[in-house]
């Protein structure tokens, strides 16, 4: 039986007890009441005072017993009351964080964290946060079809602030690049600079893309502890291929996820937190390469547990664009 169902049936079951008692004690009181009657009509012998005060000392106890029996009754009804209204509020402010988790799905927000507990309400939130942790890896690796070549060399055209000088590479050499320039900074706090790289040909941008690795990398050596392992990964994914930087520093609260990548000057040089204080490019500049570039860019972190930054390119060559 889960939480919520037993609150509520021990509430009906003590109430239950409670009110019988109460009737007990009222029909023992009356009983009682009604045979010291009988006794003082039946006695003929005693005195008339006497008698009198019998019933007297009958009728008082037993109103006694009647107040008692209703003033238990009324206080465990109010304590059941109070329950009751403990427990409603509780419901409902379970209920409100369930329906805000819906609505930040719909609006791609951070959800609050699960519920605790294993009532239905807490089975219900756990599987929101499942639903958001699927569809956030799924438009993850959506294909972003429309920002083609064609569209990045329609913004070059354009004079756009962010232009491109497009040639093949292999991805995992410019990865390699980025990472020997950081090393020096690593080793001096004893990182590791562990890569996982698979062999891509595809139409980047060398030195803009290195900008953002070497940004990445350094700000993960930077909050990372001393004599720790930061992974690099590069795969692939259906048309994409994608960069993965993780280290285990302090993380990125959710609040600060939401506007991570839209940082103004002046947010930066009023926050101190890891969200703001970037070496090299800042987020935002990041952003702008990796989407002038047709991809995606992102960041999967939990406070005090490290941050994985990702990035996502289109899986084409030059050559596939041209014919």
């Amino acid at each position: 039986m889960k939480l919520s169902t037993l609150g509520l049936s021990l509430i009906g079951l003590a109430f239950a007890v409670q009110l019988a008692f109460a009737g007990f004690i009222i029909m023992r009181a009356q009983q009682f009441e009604e045979k010291a009657g009988e006794i003082g009509v039946s006695s003929g012998s005693g005195s008339v005072a006497a008698e009198s005060g019998q019933m007297r000392n009958s009728q008082s106890f037993s109103a006694d017993i009647k107040g008692i029996a209703m003033a238990s009754l009324l206080v465990n009804t109010l304590m059941a009351g109070a329950f009751v209204f403990i427990l409603r509020k509780r419901f409902d402010r379970r209920i409100a964080i369930i329906v805000s988790n819906i609505s930040r799905i719909s609006e791609s927000s951070a959800l609050q964290p699960e519920l605790e507990g294993d009532d239905e309400l807490a089975s219900i939130d756990r599987s929101v946060h499942a639903m958001a942790k699927a569809l956030s890896t799924k438009l993850r690796r959506h294909v972003m079809t429309q920002n083609s070549i064609k569209a990045i060399e329609e913004e070059k055209k354009a004079a756009s602030k962010i232009k491109l000088d497009l040639s093949n590479k292999k991805l995992g050499e410019v990865v390699e690049v980025a990472v020997h320039k950081v090393e020096h900074q690593a080793s001096g706090k004893g990182i590791v600079i562990k890569r996982e790289l698979d062999d891509v040909l595809l139409c980047v941008d060398e030195e803009r893309v290195q900008q953002v690795l070497v940004s990445l990398l350094s700000n993960a050596v930077k909050y990372a502890p001393e004599s720790d392992v930061i992974n690099v990964m590069l795969g692939k994914i259906p048309y994409s291929v994608v960069v993965t930087i993780s280290d285990n520093g302090p993380g990125i609260s959710y609040d600060e996820q939401d506007t991570l990548f839209d940082l103004t000057g002046a947010s930066k040089s009023q926050s101190k937190s890891r969200a703001t204080d970037f070496t090299g490019l800042d987020l935002a500049q990041c952003k702008a390469i990796i989407t002038a570039h047709g991809g995606t860019i992102g960041v999967d972190s939990d406070e005090g547990q490290g941050s994985s930054f990702w990035f996502t390119l289109p899986y084409f060559e030059m050559d596939t664009f041209s014919q």
